[in-house]
């Protein structure tokens, strides 16, 4: 400090905000500056008052979305929305981990996500994807009674059900189920076999 400078002292401020808000880069400001405690307490209160307005535009907009999802997910998937919804939940808990929060405040409100999601849990082994938490995983041979005993299994495309046929899964709003699939699926019930 040269010796011409004055020396301010600012005497300390007291402002009220909610208690998650670090204040010390605004106090700064505010000393630096030489504003009034009230002044200052004003400027934070119309700052907290635009902050807060944004956050409910957020939220309305979040809302909006998640209805318009729903709407549009129930009309696509009708009586089977809720399984559906819940598979894909169950997929996004089951390959996203720890991540999981992330993913759903991220894309949790996006139709395309949910519908990528509920295809996903399809695909890699219908039914065997846990749709609560704490579940166990079925062993083997239970797996293999259920794919065996469900007619809608990928297993049975083209034999027991027609979710090999585009137009019917279209109609019945079914996932539709390629021949690679269904090999696939043929082949996991023969390591099942192998594992009973």
């Amino acid at each position: 400090m040269e010796e011409n400078e004055e020396q301010i002292i600012v005497p300390e401020m007291h402002l009220t905000a909610p208690e998650n808000i670090d204040l010390t880069e605004f106090m700064s400001l505010m000393n630096e500056h030489q504003i009034s405690e009230s002044v200052a307490q004003k400027l934070l209160d119309a700052h907290l008052s635009e902050f807060n307005k944004f956050e409910q535009e957020l939220e309305r907009q979040a809302d909006k979305n998640r209805q318009d999802t729903e709407t549009a997910l129930k009309k696509e998937w009708g009586t089977d929305f809720d399984t559906r919804l819940k598979n894909a939940d169950a997929c996004l808990k089951r390959l996203s981990g720890d991540d999981y929060d992330y993913f759903i405040n991220q894309y949790g409100n996006d139709a395309f996500f949910i519908r990528f999601l509920d295809k996903l849990s399809s695909s890699l082994s219908e039914g065997s994807l846990e749709t609560t938490e704490g579940m166990n995983k079925i062993s083997p041979a239970e797996e293999l009674s259920k794919i065996l005993s469900d007619p809608n299994d990928v297993f049975w495309a083209g034999a027991k059900n027609y979710r090999n046929n585009f137009k019917w899964c279209e109609e019945h709003n079914q996932p539709f189920v390629t021949e690679q699939e269904r090999l696939d699926r043929v082949k996991y019930v023969q390591e099942l076999i192998g594992e009973s």
